[in-house]
């Protein structure tokens, strides 16, 4: 079957429709004409792409050889002014018919380079290299996996939306792994020993995170492979006077989760340092951190701008608080701030934010109370105190009911409502609009060339 590709949508696809159904063609633009089968039945039912015959669509060159098998990227061959438009379009239509707001676009600053974490998936069998799905070899592969196919991987050289230094960490990497023909994990077997490499660089230092498969930690091989590969990272801190430090951490065969909870510390320090604004963090190696600090910070910064006029001193509640980083940022820019309570569903991000809230509040001599909790706030009541300001910064789900449900009963002056999921964010500010009223947006871009936004609501209690 065949069919040509009319428009884009949100996530950068080509839509194709068969049988009254739409799907997204990955890499597709407006003229292409897409062979394709169908497989499943009903909900199942999914598209399988054969070929793309290229239309008479102006496309950008991309930057990547792997664009168009590697599923990391979406955007390449689109300019960022396309890219930005594309997603932040719907956005922009929703806030001003639903809230009446036009919400302020901040056009990304870097296209490429930005990420601070990538997750290598590692592969010991048969795999394509090269481009275009190349010839077939045997080896091992420390890469991506394609778009929408989580059974196969593509081997990666270069990323060119990581950090420089994390991408020199990469190529050092792949050739030790190469030297180890029995260390990749193979998936289909279950046999092998690494599975994962995340490289994380943060602004004054990095981290090297090994996942390995349980029960592997002591076998030759791995040994002397970490062996070389702390040897590897201390020349290049000589090198380059900046330091990557080494965990490794284990799961299960069929686990594909990669930098685990306690993971142990094999070489340098036991985190990594990155900053968000003006502040800088420790940040232990399996914790969250903004992928792109520099990018998501014009966002909070606007954000708190627009806070500040209205802001008369007070206390904060800080919900899905994480480690208090962005408690802490708002801290520094907003004076008068006399109590934060804060709570999050990890326990170890809790206690790393009570140690960040201490470092904060002795560095600066003097401040504010602070009580941060470790809870569910999916389930069971919310008791908070009254507050001045308060922030949530969701997962892409959007707020739990039970906390809309709290807004609501107990509302603030003012609410900030931060979100990496726009569209989530406008279902849960139609759910408050009885209570507040937005009134500032803005929306931004932290992750070119994917599908993904950030946006940032301040909302004030209606009278």
């Amino acid at each position: 079957m065949s069919a040509l590709i009319e428009r884009l949508n949100a996530k950068l696809e080509g839509e194709l429709i068969h049988a009254e159904r739409v799907y997204g063609v990955p890499f597709a633009l407006p003229g292409d004409s897409i062979s394709y089968r169908i497989f499943g039945r009903g909900k199942r039912r999914r598209l399988i792409v054969d070929e793309i015959e290229r239309g008479p669509a102006a496309r950008q060159e991309p930057f990547c050889e792997h664009f168009g098998v590697c599923g990391g990227c979406r955007g390449q061959h689109l300019s960022i002014d396309e890219q930005f438009e594309l997603k932040v379009r719907s956005y922009r239509a929703d806030m001003i018919e639903l809230f009446a707001v036009t919400p302020i676009e901040l056009m990304p600053e870097r296209i490429k380079r930005y990420r601070n974490r990538m997750d290598f998936v590692v592969e010991g069998k048969a795999v394509q290299r090269s481009s275009s799905e190349g010839s077939s070899s045997e080896g091992s592969i420390v890469g991506l996996r394609p778009a929408g196919d989580f059974r196969r991987f593509v081997d990666i050289r270069s990323c060119h939306i990581q950090r420089g230094r994390a991408d020199e960490i990469l190529s050092r990497t792949r050739r030790l792994i190469s030297a180890y023909p029995g260390l990749p994990f193979m998936r289909r077997e279950k046999t092998g020993i690494l599975k994962y490499v995340t490289i994380r660089e943060g602004r004054i230092s990095g981290a090297v995170i090994l996942t390995s498969c349980e029960g592997h930690a002591d076998e030759p091989v791995f040994r002397e492979f970490v062996s070389e590969l702390c040897k590897m990272l201390e020349g290049y801190e000589r090198e380059s006077g900046y330091r990557f430090s080494l965990f490794t951490g284990e799961v299960g065969p069929l686990s594909e989760v990669s930098a685990v909870p306690g993971s142990q510390l094999l070489y340098g320090d036991p985190y990594f340092e990155e900053a968000l604004g003006p502040l800088s963090f420790q940040v232990p190696p399996d914790a969250f951190f903004q992928p792109n600090p520099d990018g998501f910070f014009r966002l909070y910064q606007a954000a708190l701008e627009a806070v500040r006029p209205r802001w008369h001193g007070g206390s904060v509640i800080d919900l899905y608080c994480g480690s208090a980083v962005l408690s802490l940022v708002l801290a520094e820019t907003l004076t008068g701030i006399t109590a934060l309570h804060g709570a999050d569903f990890s326990a170890s991000g809790i206690e790393l934010g009570r140690r960040n809230i201490e470092s904060y509040l002795k560095s600066k001599g003097a401040g504010f109370t602070f009580d941060l909790q470790a809870r569910d706030l999916n389930r069971g009541e919310m008791l908070f105190p009254e507050a001045n300001l308060v922030i949530v910064d969701p997962p892409r789900a959007g707020l739990a009911p039970g906390v809309i449900r709290w807004l609501n009963e107990h509302p603030a002056p003012l609410l900030l409502y931060i979100s990496c999921n726009p569209s989530a964010q406008v279902e849960n500010l139609l759910a408050l609009r009885e209570v507040y009223r937005p009134v500032f947006a803005a929306v931004t871009d932290p992750f070119p060339q994917t599908t993904h936004l950030e946006s940032a609501v301040l909302l004030e209690r209606r009278p």
